[in-house]
Protein backbone atom coordinates (compact mmCIF):
# COMPACT_ATOMS: atom_id res chain seq x y z
CA UNK A 1 0.00 0.00 0.00
CA UNK A 2 2.85 2.33 0.77
CA UNK A 3 4.30 1.99 -2.73
CA UNK A 4 0.99 2.74 -4.39
CA UNK A 5 0.57 5.90 -2.34
CA UNK A 6 3.98 7.16 -3.40
CA UNK A 7 3.16 6.47 -7.05
CA UNK A 8 0.00 8.50 -6.78
CA UNK A 9 2.22 11.49 -6.10
CA UNK A 10 3.38 11.27 -9.71
CA UNK A 11 1.07 13.17 -12.10
CA UNK A 12 0.72 11.24 -15.35
CA UNK A 13 -1.34 13.22 -17.80
CA UNK A 14 -3.63 16.19 -17.74
CA UNK A 15 -4.27 18.00 -21.05
CA UNK A 16 -4.88 21.42 -19.51
CA UNK A 17 -1.47 21.44 -17.87
CA UNK A 18 0.43 20.71 -21.09
CA UNK A 19 -0.86 23.94 -22.60
CA UNK A 20 0.91 25.99 -19.92
CA UNK A 21 4.33 24.69 -21.05
CA UNK A 22 6.41 25.87 -18.05
CA UNK A 23 10.19 25.73 -18.22
CA UNK A 24 12.35 23.62 -15.91
CA UNK A 25 12.11 24.57 -12.22
CA UNK A 26 15.53 24.57 -10.58
CA UNK A 27 15.64 24.26 -6.83
CA UNK A 28 18.50 25.46 -4.60
CA UNK A 29 20.57 22.45 -3.54
CA UNK A 30 22.75 21.77 -0.53
CA UNK A 31 26.21 20.89 -1.86
CA UNK A 32 26.77 18.28 0.85
CA UNK A 33 23.51 16.31 0.82
CA UNK A 34 22.33 17.06 -2.71
CA UNK A 35 18.85 17.79 -1.33
CA UNK A 36 16.68 20.90 -1.58
CA UNK A 37 17.82 23.73 0.67
CA UNK A 38 16.83 27.39 0.82
CA UNK A 39 19.12 29.65 2.83
CA UNK A 40 19.16 33.38 3.54
CA UNK A 41 21.26 35.69 5.73
CA UNK A 42 19.55 38.88 6.90
CA UNK A 43 21.28 41.82 8.60
CA UNK A 44 19.36 43.64 11.33
CA UNK A 45 20.16 46.56 13.63
CA UNK A 46 23.80 46.18 14.76
CA UNK A 47 22.90 46.50 18.44
CA UNK A 48 20.21 43.78 18.33
CA UNK A 49 21.54 40.91 20.46
CA UNK A 50 21.22 37.16 19.88
CA UNK A 51 18.55 36.57 22.51
CA UNK A 52 16.32 39.34 21.18
CA UNK A 53 16.61 38.01 17.63
CA UNK A 54 15.70 34.45 18.54
CA UNK A 55 12.84 35.61 20.77
CA UNK A 56 11.44 37.67 17.91
CA UNK A 57 11.83 34.73 15.55
CA UNK A 58 9.90 32.53 18.00
CA UNK A 59 7.07 35.06 18.01
CA UNK A 60 6.98 34.73 14.21
CA UNK A 61 6.74 30.95 14.51
CA UNK A 62 3.85 31.22 16.98
CA UNK A 63 2.01 33.59 14.62
CA UNK A 64 2.76 31.66 11.43
CA UNK A 65 1.99 28.15 12.70
CA UNK A 66 -0.83 28.54 15.24
CA UNK A 67 -2.51 25.24 14.35
CA UNK A 68 0.63 23.10 14.12
CA UNK A 69 1.10 20.85 17.15
CA UNK A 70 4.51 21.31 18.79
CA UNK A 71 6.34 22.69 15.74
CA UNK A 72 9.37 23.88 17.76
CA UNK A 73 11.98 21.12 18.07
CA UNK A 74 14.77 23.23 19.57
CA UNK A 75 14.84 26.68 21.14
CA UNK A 76 17.82 28.22 22.88
CA UNK A 77 17.90 31.99 23.02
CA UNK A 78 21.37 32.17 24.54
CA UNK A 79 23.07 30.08 21.88
CA UNK A 80 20.83 31.62 19.21
CA UNK A 81 19.15 28.57 17.70
CA UNK A 82 15.53 27.84 16.76
CA UNK A 83 14.50 24.69 14.88
CA UNK A 84 10.96 24.18 13.63
CA UNK A 85 9.45 21.18 11.84
CA UNK A 86 6.36 22.08 9.87
CA UNK A 87 4.59 21.66 6.52
CA UNK A 88 2.46 23.32 3.89
CA UNK A 89 -0.11 21.84 1.45
CA UNK A 90 0.16 21.82 -2.33
CA UNK A 91 -3.03 21.01 -4.25
CA UNK A 92 -2.43 19.33 -7.59
CA UNK A 93 -4.53 17.76 -10.33
CA UNK A 94 -3.00 14.56 -11.70
CA UNK A 95 -4.04 12.00 -14.28
CA UNK A 96 -3.46 8.44 -13.16
CA UNK A 97 -4.50 5.51 -15.37
CA UNK A 98 -7.05 7.62 -17.29
CA UNK A 99 -8.65 8.94 -14.08
CA UNK A 100 -8.15 12.67 -13.33
CA UNK A 101 -7.80 13.35 -9.63
CA UNK A 102 -7.18 16.37 -7.43
CA UNK A 103 -5.06 15.61 -4.40
CA UNK A 104 -3.47 17.60 -1.61
CA UNK A 105 0.18 16.76 -1.14
CA UNK A 106 1.76 17.75 2.15
CA UNK A 107 5.28 19.14 1.84
CA UNK A 108 7.20 18.67 5.08
CA UNK A 109 10.34 20.67 5.84
CA UNK A 110 12.55 21.99 8.64
CA UNK A 111 13.09 25.68 9.40
CA UNK A 112 16.37 26.43 11.19
CA UNK A 113 17.06 29.97 12.42
CA UNK A 114 20.55 30.77 13.74
CA UNK A 115 21.22 34.17 15.28
CA UNK A 116 24.31 36.28 15.87
CA UNK A 117 24.35 39.89 17.10
CA UNK A 118 22.82 42.03 14.37
CA UNK A 119 21.98 39.21 11.96
CA UNK A 120 20.38 35.81 11.48
CA UNK A 121 20.58 32.93 9.01
CA UNK A 122 17.50 30.91 8.10
CA UNK A 123 17.64 27.53 6.38
CA UNK A 124 14.76 25.53 4.92
CA UNK A 125 15.72 21.87 4.50
CA UNK A 126 14.67 18.21 4.91
CA UNK A 127 11.94 18.44 2.27
CA UNK A 128 9.60 15.48 2.05
CA UNK A 129 6.30 14.95 0.28
CA UNK A 130 3.47 12.98 1.82
CA UNK A 131 0.06 11.54 1.01
CA UNK A 132 -2.10 9.95 3.73
CA UNK A 133 0.81 9.93 6.17
CA UNK A 134 3.25 8.22 3.81
CA UNK A 135 6.42 10.23 3.15
CA UNK A 136 9.19 10.21 0.58
CA UNK A 137 12.12 12.57 0.01
CA UNK A 138 11.24 15.40 -2.34
CA UNK A 139 13.97 15.08 -4.97
CA UNK A 140 15.53 18.33 -6.11
CA UNK A 141 15.44 17.32 -9.79
CA UNK A 142 11.69 16.65 -10.02
CA UNK A 143 11.21 19.97 -11.77
CA UNK A 144 14.09 19.60 -14.25
CA UNK A 145 13.85 16.00 -15.47
CA UNK A 146 13.73 15.28 -19.20
CA UNK A 147 11.64 12.48 -20.75
CA UNK A 148 14.21 9.73 -20.26
CA UNK A 149 14.90 10.66 -16.64
CA UNK A 150 11.21 10.89 -15.81
CA UNK A 151 10.31 7.55 -17.41
CA UNK A 152 13.27 5.90 -15.66
CA UNK A 153 12.06 7.22 -12.30
CA UNK A 154 8.53 5.98 -12.97
CA UNK A 155 9.76 2.52 -13.97
CA UNK A 156 11.79 2.30 -10.77
CA UNK A 157 8.96 3.37 -8.47
CA UNK A 158 6.33 1.26 -10.27
CA UNK A 159 8.39 -1.95 -10.22
CA UNK A 160 6.63 -4.77 -8.43
CA UNK A 161 3.24 -3.07 -8.03
CA UNK A 162 -0.05 -4.55 -9.23
CA UNK A 163 -0.55 -1.67 -11.69
CA UNK A 164 3.05 -1.60 -12.97
CA UNK A 165 2.40 -2.17 -16.68
CA UNK A 166 -0.67 0.07 -16.88
CA UNK A 167 1.12 2.79 -14.97
CA UNK A 168 4.19 2.76 -17.20
CA UNK A 169 1.99 2.67 -20.31
CA UNK A 170 0.18 5.81 -19.13
CA UNK A 171 3.47 7.64 -18.63
CA UNK A 172 4.99 6.60 -21.94
CA UNK A 173 1.78 7.64 -23.70
CA UNK A 174 2.27 11.30 -22.83
CA UNK A 175 5.39 12.02 -20.77
CA UNK A 176 5.40 15.73 -21.66
CA UNK A 177 2.18 16.39 -19.77
CA UNK A 178 3.48 14.44 -16.80
CA UNK A 179 6.68 16.48 -16.77
CA UNK A 180 4.70 19.71 -17.05
CA UNK A 181 2.64 18.73 -14.02
CA UNK A 182 5.82 17.99 -12.06
CA UNK A 183 7.21 21.40 -12.95
CA UNK A 184 4.05 23.17 -11.83
CA UNK A 185 4.15 21.25 -8.55
CA UNK A 186 7.79 22.15 -7.91
CA UNK A 187 7.14 25.78 -8.87
CA UNK A 188 4.46 25.91 -6.16
CA UNK A 189 6.83 24.39 -3.60
CA UNK A 190 9.51 26.91 -4.52
CA UNK A 191 7.13 29.86 -4.35
CA UNK A 192 5.74 28.89 -0.96
CA UNK A 193 9.28 28.44 0.39
CA UNK A 194 10.40 31.85 -0.85
CA UNK A 195 7.25 33.39 0.61
CA UNK A 196 8.14 31.96 4.03
CA UNK A 197 11.56 33.61 3.84
CA UNK A 198 9.97 36.94 2.90
CA UNK A 199 7.43 36.70 5.73
CA UNK A 200 10.16 36.04 8.30
CA UNK A 201 12.32 38.88 6.99
CA UNK A 202 9.39 41.32 7.06
CA UNK A 203 8.67 40.36 10.67
CA UNK A 204 12.29 40.64 11.78
CA UNK A 205 13.12 43.99 10.21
Amino acid sequence: MKTVLILLCLPIYFPGYSQLNPGPVKMPIDSTSGHIQFQQVVFLEPDMNTEAIIWKAKVWVDITYPSTKNPIQQYNSKSGILVVKTQFPVTRTSYYLDQPTTETITVYHTVTIEAKPGRYRVTLSNYEMGVDGQRTILAANRGTMDREEYIAMVRKQARGTSTEQAFIKSVVKNPDSAITSERLFMADVKQQSLTLLKMLKRHML
